[in-house]
């Protein structure tokens, strides 16, 4: 019974080392599609902009 005991107790260490890195796995994955949102959300801001640059020049061109 104790073997069997020891052996249950390393099983479930042995998991929960297992799920500890799988959780820093996707910690590091989320951070990263955050930056990458983070970019995106940039990069569309600044072609949003140039279009509505784009729309007033073209406005005070026709007034």
């Amino acid at each position: 019974l104790a073997k069997a005991q020891t052996n249950a107790r390393a099983e479930i260490e042995a998991e929960i080392e297992r799920l500890k890195t799988m959780r820093e796995q996707l910690n590091d994955q989320l951070t990263q599609l955050g930056e990458k949102t983070q970019e995106n959300w940039e990069a569309v801001k600044k072609e949003v902009n140039a279009m509505i640059d784009q729309v007033k020049m073209s406005l005070e061109k026709s007034i």
